[in-house]
C-alpha cells in the first residue's frame, strides 16, 4: 500500500511539475499511517445548505488575497475515519503566488464530511479537491446556467 500511495504522488507531482509548471506545497500536519484513494463509497460533502464553492467564497470574503485572481487551486485533503479533515497538499495554478497557508487553513476548518468506505468499515482516504476561481470567486464549471 506505500508503494501505491509513494507512486501516486510521484505522478501527481510529476504532472503539476510538467503540465502546469507548479509544485505542490506539501504539509506535514496530518497524522496518518496510509491513506486511500479509491473506495467502494468516497467521501461526501456534509452540508445540506452549502456547496463547497459558497464555503470557500464565504471563508475568503474578506481576504485581499484573493480578490481578483483567476485559474485553480488544487487541495490533497485528507479525510480521516470521523469525517474530519486535514490540508496535505496545495498547488497553485493561477500563477498569482497564493499563500497556501489560508488554503490550508479553510480545509482545516471544514465542517466533517461523511468518511470514504471500504467493505462497510470508515477509512482514511486522500482527496483532491480541483477549485476554479474566476475574478476571486471560486465557481463551479460543472453547473449549468
Amino acid at each position: 500500500m506505500k508503494k501505491l500511495r509513494t507512486s501516486i504522488l510521484a505522478l501527481f507531482i510529476f504532472h503539476s511539475v510538467f503540465v502546469y509548471g507548479q509544485v505542490p506545497v506539501n504539509f506535514n500536519d496530518c497524522n496518518y499511517d496510509m491513506f486511500f484513494v479509491s473506495a467502494d463509497t468516497k467521501p461526501m460533502w456534509n452540508v445540506d445548505t452549502l456547496s463547497q464553492e459558497d464555503y470557500f467564497n464565504n471563508y475568503f470574503a474578506d481576504i485581499d488575497e484573493i480578490k481578483g485572481i483567476n485559474g485553480k487551486v488544487i487541495l490533497g485533503i485528507i479525510i480521516f475515519e470521523t469525517g474530519k479533515t486535514c490540508c496535505h497538499s496545495f498547488t497553485d495554478m493561477t500563477k498569482s503566488n497564493l499563500n497556501p497557508e489560508i488554503f490550508k487553513d479553510a480545509v482545516n476548518d471544514m465542517a466533517d464530511w461523511v468518511p470514504a468506505k471500504q467493505q462497510d468499515k470508515e477509512i482514511v482516504f486522500l482527496l483532491h479537491l480541483v477549485l476554479d476561481i474566476e475574478n476571486g470567486k471560486f465557481i463551479d464549471k460543472n453547473k449549468l446556467p
